[in-house]
């Protein structure tokens, strides 16, 4: 009954792990920075990208050889390059896309009088990539191990007087494996964790 019980355990803790792994190399992986340019290729600035006060109304930003202009229903306005972050003067689209693939992002403003818009660089802190991968981790280590020493610890108790050796005997035949177990779902939860709370 106390192998039973076990081998029970192990083969959750590979499938456990196996998924984990899994998961990880059906997710299909896309390049900040191609799809930051991709975005840019009709010249349209992504709404993700841009930070526009309520007050301005429905208004967007484009880019092109010639700089940025926002376009408003009451017209399409060039941004004058002294009213614009020095970073941002006569950039091209490649870097334009690189900035924004690091989670820079751009916001507007517009002067009181006139139609005259400004343009700053602003940075973005993503720092939920890293927590994100460090807590599926160890989740994952964590949860390998609690089942596969739990088993054993169960298994052995079940043996009455001889559980200490039992238990010692199955630590030292079993617990490599649940190493091995909880590595990879370590990894691959890890991955996951990474993935999900990164920069988007």
């Amino acid at each position: 009954m106390s192998k039973l019980i076990l081998s029970f355990a192990i083969v959750i803790s590979s499938i456990f792990c196996a998924q984990s792994v899994h998961c990880f190399q059906e997710l299909q992986f896309e390049n900040p920075e191609s799809a930051a340019f991709n975005q840019l290729q009709d010249g349209r600035i992504g709404k993700n990208a841009l930070l526009i006060p309520n007050r301005l109304g429905d208004v967007s930003v484009s880019h092109d050889d010639s700089g940025f202009t926002v376009e408003s229903s009451h017209g399409s306005y060039p941004i004058q390059r002294c009213f614009m972050d020095k970073e941002l003067r006569g950039i091209s689209k490649n870097n334009l896309a690189k900035l924004i693939a690091t989670g820079a992002y751009l916001s507007v403003n517009k002067f009181d009088e006139g139609n005259e818009y400004s343009l700053k660089l602003n940075g973005r802190l993503n720092g939920g990539g890293l927590l994100g991968a460090s807590i599926g981790f160890y989740a994952g280590k964590f949860i390998v191990n609690f089942i596969g020493h739990g088993a054993i610890l169960v298994a052995g108790l079940m043996t009455g007087p001889a559980a200490p050796a039992t238990i010692v005997a199955l630590e030292l035949t079993f617990g490599p494996v649940i190493a091995v177990a909880g590595t990879g779902a370590a990894i691959g939860c890890g991955i996951l964790g990474g993935v999900a709370t990164g920069p988007v």
